[in-house]
């Protein structure tokens, strides 16, 4: 009974360990904002993790990368397109 709890906090600390290495490896953060954002990732460890984990990757372009993939790949998908025609209404 214990060894799922024992495991799922080896998981948490992991994460946390790789968002703050996330957070410290980021050149776009300040001394202070890394100390402030590790401290938050260590308070809140799953919803303080995710988001220095997404801004993290905002700030370093690892985000942008996958926007400019997901807007190109949205743009070549052929959708139902819709043709309306002037003039054509029945409204005389």
């Amino acid at each position: 009974m214990e060894t799922p709890i024992y495991i799922s906090l080896l998981f948490l600390a992991a994460f946390n360990f790789y968002a703050s290495y996330k957070c410290i490896g980021c050149d776009a953060f300040t001394s202070n904002q890394k100390a402030v954002q590790t401290v938050i990732i260590w308070i809140f460890p799953v919803l303080g993790g995710l988001f220095i984990i997404h801004m993290a990757n905002e700030q370093s372009g690892d985000a942008s990368r996958f926007h400019n993939y997901a807007n190109n790949s949205a743009d070549s998908y052929p959708g139902p397109q819709q043709k309306i025609e002037s003039g054509s209404g029945g409204d005389d």
